[in-house]
């Protein structure tokens, strides 16, 4: 299969199925799929977004080496749908250590930024608490983040913003400060 071909063929969510299908574990067919990812043009490159978080969902190794390219990418212009699956992506991979930084403060400014669509600041807060589980004095700044903007959040960035500050509070009773 010709991974550009497929996307630029069809837009649905059977076709994504087809590409992840097709891809399984194989790491050369996942990096066809990532040039598509970076090289675009740009509704090619939501379309692999979308392919290529189902594929790391189902193969968390895959992505790895691609997450320093992709935090890069991220800071550059990018529709909406890349942010989004980029970010539902970095909710339940595994994240290496010496990317925390970069990863939080990629999280910290869509989270802050009013203009950012509600879905991507919802998983950026999810990002930032798995963060937080490793670097507990980030939680603080988290919490005085949502907090900041619960005032002015759309519903479903309320619900996640009370499920992230009571996870918080719960860290904290348990002594992690």
């Amino acid at each position: 299969m010709n991974i550009r071909q497929a996307l630029q063929a069809e837009h649905s969510k059977a076709q994504i199925q087809r590409i992840v299908d097709y891809i399984g574990e194989d790491a050369a067919s996942f990096d066809e799929l990532m040039q598509v990812y970076f090289e675009g043009p740009a509704q090619l490159t939501q379309r692999a977004a979308w392919a290529m978080q189902f594929c790391a969902r189902k193969h968390p190794p895959l992505v790895t080496p691609y997450l320093p390219r992709m935090l890069a990418f991220l800071r550059g212009e990018v529709h909406d749908a890349v942010k989004r699956n980029t970010f539902r992506l970095l909710e339940e991979v595994p994240l290496p250590e010496p990317l925390w930084g970069e990863i939080a403060d990629l999280a910290f400014a869509c989270l802050q930024d009013p203009k950012t669509a509600v879905a991507i600041r919802c998983f950026a807060m999810s990002v930032l608490y798995r963060i937080v589980q490793q670097v507990p004095e980030l939680g603080h700044e988290l919490r005085l983040v949502i907090e900041a903007n619960m005032p002015y959040g759309e519903k479903a960035f309320l619900a996640r913003g009370r499920k992230i500050l009571r996870l918080l509070d719960r860290q904290r009773d348990a002594g992690f400060r």
